[in-house]
C-alpha cells in the first residue's frame, strides 16, 4: 500500500507542473534552498533587472555539465550586463554543493526535489523526478526569452544573444 502511494505522489507531483510560462508572464515568487542549505527567495522588484534560471535534469552528468559550465563561461559577462543566475533541479542541496565545486560555478545551485519550483516555472518533470533541461531570461520580472530544448555547449551564449536581442 504504501509503495502505491509513493507512485500516486509522484505522478501528481509530475501532472501538477503548470502549464509552461508564455512570454511576458510575470516570475512567480520561488523559495528554495541553495547548495549551502540556505533558504533563496528568488522574486521580482528584487534587484534582479535581468534574471536567468536554467534547470538541468542531474548534477555531474555529462549534459548537465555542459551546460552548466556553458554558462559558467559566460558568467562575467552576464555580471556585467546585471543579470542574476540560477541553475536549479531536483538533486540535494548536497549534491549541488559537489557540483559547484567540481566545477567552480559561480552562482547559486537551487535544490527542488519534490519539482515544486519547476511546476511553478510550468517546467515538467520527467519520469516524475527530474528537472527537465530549459533556460529562461527574465527582464524587470516579466519572461522574454525561453529555451525549451535547454541547450547544452551553448547555453550561455544563447542566454547573451538573447539579452542582446531583447535590449
Amino acid at each position: 500500500m504504501k509503495l502505491k502511494t509513493m507512485l500516486a505522489s509522484a505522478l501528481s507531483i509530475a501532472s501538477a507542473a503548470a502549464e509552461p510560462l508564455e512570454l511576458g508572464a510575470n516570475l512567480p515568487e520561488l523559495k528554495g534552498t541553495n547548495q549551502d542549505g540556505k533558504e533563496v527567495v528568488i522574486k521580482a522588484g528584487e534587484g534582479h533587472q535581468w534574471l536567468v534560471i536554467f534547470t538541468y535534469p542531474k548534477a555531474l552528468t555529462g549534459g548537465c555539465t555542459s551546460q552548466a559550465c556553458s554558462v559558467r563561461d559566460a558568467f562575467e559577462e552576464l555580471k556585467g550586463k546585471k543579470v542574476t543566475v540560477f541553475g536549479m533541479s531536483t538533486d540535494t542541496p548536497e549534491m549541488q554543493k559537489k557540483f559547484k565545486e567540481k566545477h567552480q560555478l559561480p552562482y547559486d545551485l537551487i535544490s527542488d526535489p519534490k519539482g515544486k519550483l519547476s511546476a511553478e516555472l510550468g517546467i515538467p518533470l520527467i519520469v516524475s523526478r527530474f528537472t527537465a533541461r530549459r533556460a529562461m531570461l527574465f527582464k524587470d520580472g516579466k519572461l522574454v526569452w525561453k529555451d525549451d530544448e535547454g541547450a547544452t555547449k551553448t547555453q550561455g551564449a544563447d542566454v547573451l544573444k538573447a539579452i542582446a536581442a531583447a535590449k
